[in-house]
């Protein structure tokens, strides 16, 4: 599928700023900013990276003629997600089989989106 690496680098870019930046990254996703909690005058611009790639997935289901759902996002949001989880929980080799793993997990994620 023509653009599909969009959504395979913001998931590879997800967790490498989860690697770089883990105490920020942590804090982003206490109870509180987890569940809407209001960010309006913090500072923040811009899509966050949950816009990005729904933008990014929405973009290739129309290339490929495939109906955009949902849920499509949100698994690739759970699977980079869960890379970064394992990997700052020290159950991964090193940071850059994180990022290979989800580069790996996005392409699959991808090559499953048929017309």
């Amino acid at each position: 599928m023509n653009g599909s690496n969009a959504p395979v680098e913001t998931s590879r870019s997800y967790v490498g700023f989860a690697i770089e930046n883990t105490a920020l990254f942590r804090v982003m996703f206490r109870q509180s900013a987890s569940h809407g909690a209001d960010i309006d005058g913090a500072g923040f611009t811009g899509d966050n990276p949950y816009q990005i790639l729904t933008r990014e997935i929405n973009a290739l289901c129309k290339a490929a003629n495939v109906p955009f759902d949902e849920t499509m996002p949100l698994t690739f949001w759970a699977m980079a997600h869960g890379v970064c989880e394992l990997a700052l929980s020290g159950n991964l080799n090193s940071p850059s089989s994180a990022e290979d793993m989800c580069r790996a997990g996005a392409r699959m994620l991808i090559a499953g989106l048929k017309p």
